[in-house]
């Protein structure tokens, strides 16, 4: 896969049958949910920032409810730009320390493409 991640174009092939193709960033963030994390999150905040993120990012959830001032949530590969995401959060950074949005693998995006 490191290989892979150095390829101007890559081709997925599934039992002889060409599932997914095109560069590695493509194929990393199509059609999938990814993860946002947010640190540091200040006493008394953490509501209205789960109300914030589920008004603001269409089809987002919360999949980790910690009490040590973090959230996780999924988020959907939708027509909303990261950088609006990001907008968002730094608006906040009173009362936040950190976030961080992650994307899946290559090797998760050849495993789902396995899987279909």
């Amino acid at each position: 896969m490191e290989d892979a991640e150095l390829a101007d174009k890559l081709g997925i092939l599934v039992n002889g049958e060409l599932k997914a193709i095109g560069d590695v960033s493509n194929l990393r963030t199509a059609e999938e949910e990814h993860f946002l994390r947010i640190e540091g999150i200040s006493n008394g905040f953490m509501q209205l920032l789960d109300k914030k993120i589920l008004e603001k990012i269409p089809g987002a959830r919360l999949i980790q409810d910690s009490n040590e001032n973090k959230r996780i949530f999924k988020i959907p590969s939708t027509e909303m730009k990261f950088a609006e995401i990001c907008t968002h959060l730094v608006a906040m950074t009173d009362k936040i320390s950190q976030f961080s949005i992650h994307f899946k693998t290559l090797e998760q995006a050849f495993l789902q493409c396995t899987q279909e």
